[in-house]
């Protein structure tokens, strides 16, 4: 099924999909295929219209409407491959470019506070999850179901951490692997080449299946392990108060995130997205290199697509 695009992603990108003649119900609610098809018919129908062969067409509204395609299919992306949503992957593509050429605006402003606090979060919750283990350690009898469970959670806990470092490591030398200039290949892999190798690799997907199950069946035993301890006997007040941490630093991580897309979606109505992702078609003066068919066919050389 995959993530589905939710009215404030659409929002966000709003100029980029009415270029394509895209309105939010038909995509609100779908799936990265659904909205690829979706994108594909609405292009195939355009390019019949701005067809230099058709009136009112131009090889200058050709360009512009490969541009426009190659860039919400870029923006989309992320929708097939994880279950993260658009805006804060865009908004860091953006800040990290800009901060390269040593730029700045309200969009990096945002990001740099809502990385900080998200970073200050999870650090927080790392260790309040670490106290929690400590103080469950002690606490339980490890013959029972709460103590077997407790040490299930703290097991699963430390085996997917050290493996996901195992494959972070992986993906990162078969990065440099990728990137080495002495492999047989003539030419290195640009970023969206490299980035596509490493999703499809099978490290990139067993690290994608050992942080899901630590998000989810870690916490599931912990409570599970709270649950009958409160049943059988008193929690000791400090246990809870590592559980009610760990959980509040979970909804504060939450509620940063809603906040802060919140944000850049006002700024991107207010002020737009600043360099802005879409080309109005018949903008552009440049010839393309390359033409669509009156059929739809689309052939477009790669320094288009940017």
């Amino acid at each position: 099924m995959g993530y589905k695009l939710r009215k404030r992603e659409y929002d966000y990108n709003e100029s980029l999909f009415k270029e394509i003649g895209i309105q939010v119900q038909e995509v609100e609610g779908r799936n990265f295929l659904e909205i690829s098809n979706i994108i594909a018919k609405n292009y195939r129908r355009l390019s019949i219209k701005c067809h230099p062969d058709k009136p009112g067409g131009s090889d200058e509204k050709i360009q512009a409407l490969n541009r426009n395609k190659a860039a919400l299919l870029q923006y989309i992306k992320p929708l097939s491959e994880t279950n993260k949503g658009l805006i804060i992957p865009g908004e860091m593509r953006r800040c990290v470019q800009l901060i390269q050429q040593r730029q700045n605006d309200k969009h990096t402003k945002y990001y740099v506070v809502f990385s900080l606090v998200g970073f200050l979060l999870y650090i927080s919750s790392l260790v309040s999850y670490i106290y929690l283990g400590c103080k469950l350690y002690k606490a339980a009898n490890f013959t029972d179901t709460p103590g077997i469970l407790f040490s299930a959670s703290l097991i699963t806990f430390v085996t997917t951490f050290f493996l996901s470092v195992y494959l972070i490591s992986s993906l990162f030398k078969k990065a440099m692997d990728l990137q080495n200039p002495q492999r047989e290949q003539s030419e290195n892999l640009d970023q969206e080449e490299l980035k596509d190798e490493m999703f499809k690799s099978k490290a990139f997907k067993y690290f994608i299946f050992t942080s899901q199950c630590s998000s989810y069946l870690s916490p599931i035993l912990l409570i599970a392990g709270l649950v009958l301890q409160y049943q059988s006997s008193c929690v000791d007040s400090k246990i809870l108060i590592g559980f009610a941490t760990v959980l509040g630093c979970s909804l504060l991580l939450h509620l940063a995130n809603e906040i802060y897309e919140r944000k850049v979606v006002n700024l991107v109505k207010t002020e737009g997205i600043g360099d802005e992702q879409n080309v109005p078609i018949g903008a552009l003066t440049e010839k393309p290199s390359s033409i669509v068919n009156p059929d739809g066919a689309f052939n477009v050389s790669a320094h288009q697509v940017g």
